[in-house]
């Protein structure tokens, strides 16, 4: 799974990714285990701490239209493949409760905790989504995949609200 820092030793990432972290299967960063501090499952999102510095990003409000251009970072699994990926995609909806923004953002097995970020009519990126879920298959490399054509991702609300409980 993927994670953004959010600030100094605070990583959000997906509530399923921190959730697989036991004594048997423990959640790691660079070689050390993770302290998982909250999960909300419902939801799918969840703060950890790590040894980690920033740099961080803020947590932003959602882009203001549809079809605002949004990028995704993460780190797909993909076989030798040990650096993050940066995919682009549109804004093009919210999920009728308001707490997922759905884009177009390509993502793959790996991604998902991985960080949807908008840059502002100011130049600054913003964190607004955290990536917790992806819709299509197809195949790559003579193997099928999960790629999607849609990427669903919490909302940057919904992260403050949680953040704030």
């Amino acid at each position: 799974g993927s994670g953004v820092m959010i600030a100094k030793n605070r990583m959000l990432t997906a509530g399923h990714v921190a959730a697989i972290d036991a004594d048997t299967t423990p959640l790691t960063l660079n070689g050390k285990r993770v302290k998982v501090l909250k999960i909300e499952e419902k939801v799918d999102i969840a703060l950890l701490e790590v040894d980690m510095d920033c740099p961080c990003v803020p947590v932003g409000s959602l882009p203001k239209h549809l079809d605002d251009p949004v990028v995704l970072v993460g780190f797909p699994m993909f076989p030798n493949l040990e650096s993050q990926i940066l995919t682009e995609g549109r804004v093009t909806g919210m999920m009728p409760d308001k707490q997922y923004l759905i884009t177009t953002a390509n993502a793959a097995p790996g991604n998902s905790g991985g960080g949807l970020f908008y840059k502002d009519s100011k130049g600054n990126w913003k964190l607004v989504g955290i990536l917790v879920s992806v819709a299509g298959k197809s195949n790559f490399l003579g193997e099928p995949q999960l790629f999607t054509y849609l990427s669903i991702s919490v909302s940057g609300e919904t992260i403050q609200k949680f953040l704030n409980q």
